[in-house]
Parts: C-alpha cells; structure tokens; sequence
C-alpha cells in the first residue's frame, strides 16, 4: 500500500459509514395519549351533600387490555395503532379521568379514584365495566359501559344500568380521536354528577 492510499482509506470508510447510515430508513417515534378532563369555568350545580365519593373498581373490556389506540371497521374488526399508544393503563386513567370529571362538576375534592393509596371509607361507591371504548372508521367515538351506585353498607342505591355515549372526532387525526373519546367519559361524568346529586334518604 503507497502512502497516499494509507492516509485516503480512513476518511473513505467514514464517508462510506455515513452514507450507510443516511440509507437506513428511520421509523417514526411512537406518540402517547392521555384522556383529559372536562373543562368548566365553575362547579355545574351538582353537590354531593358532603358525601365522600369513591369511583371504581371498573373492570374493561379484554380487548381494551393493551397500549395502543384502536380503530373499530364497521365489520367489527379492531386496528391497532401500533406507534399510538396511552400514556398509561387505561383502566387506571379511564377511572381517574372521571374522578377528575366529578371534582369538576361539583367542586368537592372528596371524590376519589379506586384504588386509593390507604383504606377509605365511602359514602358512596359507582362501580362497573367498560364494554366499550374506541372510536369507528368514520370518527365516532363510543362508550358503552354497565354501572351502578352502592353506599356504605353496600346496598345498590341504582341499579346496574347500561349507558351508551357517542361524539365526533373534529378530524381523522388521532389527537382528534382522543378528545372525542375524552368527550363522552364527560358525558358520563355528567349523568352520575347528576345521580350524586340526589339528596341522601333521611
């Protein structure tokens, strides 16, 4: 090897790493979501009558046991997004979401969210099931869900009853699908503020 071949092969095998390295396709970062609370200037009328209310256990759907956002087809099958994904468990948001919800609505901090970090007792208790919650093909946010009210003692003050919730994404954008999944857990919210709001029986 001459001597300008010597000194000419270590800034080739740079330049040759580097374009290898411009050639290798990146893949695009995974994004994370989280659902947001309502947003109210001022308490909505509700009051829970110096009740200490705990929201939870509620238990979801299998197919919601996993990170990455879905996309219903209207044949009933489900896409995932695999680079969009929650920020956290959705059980344990969906639950403090709506805990966060009713604080708004009644401008009472005694709303809790299951599980608490200590023992607490509860005046009241909503417990459930999320049947369903993703949004279509068409941008349509749904949430299914069974729930009932139950007081201290455990008596079922409401029955289990099923409530069904639907809202329209601003856009196909997936942030868009998030606010309107964001919108009907609101929704939900409001009805039971409405039901706490019940005087509590002499």
């Amino acid at each position: 090897m001459n001597f300008r071949m010597r000194y000419a092969l270590p800034g080739l095998l740079v330049l040759l790493s580097a374009l290898s390295a411009a050639c290798v396709p990146t893949s695009p970062p995974m994004r994370f979501f989280v659902l947001a609370p309502i947003e109210t200037g001022q308490p909505d009328g509700y009051t829970l009558h110096d009740r200490r209310v705990l929201i939870g256990p509620m238990r979801i759907a299998g197919y919601l046991e996993r990170p990455q956002l879905m996309t219903r087809r209207s044949d009933g099958e489900l896409i995932l997004h695999e680079l969009d994904r929650w920020a956290a468990p959705l059980d344990e948001m969906l639950v403090q979401t709506l805990a966060e919800n009713l604080m708004q609505l009644t401008g009472s901090e005694q709303v809790l969210a299951y599980p608490t970090p200590s023992r607490t007792d509860a005046d009241l208790r909503v417990t459930g099931q999320i049947l369903r919650f993703d949004t279509d093909s068409e941008g349509i946010a749904v949430l299914k869900v069974q729930w009932q009210l139950k007081n201290a003692r455990g008596d079922v003050l409401v029955l289990p009853q099923a409530s069904e919730y639907r809202a329209s994404a601003a856009n196909q954008g997936t942030a868009a699908r998030v606010a309107a999944l964001s919108t009907v857990l609101g929704a939900f919210a409001r009805d039971l503020g409405a039901q706490l709001a019940r005087p509590p029986d002499k």
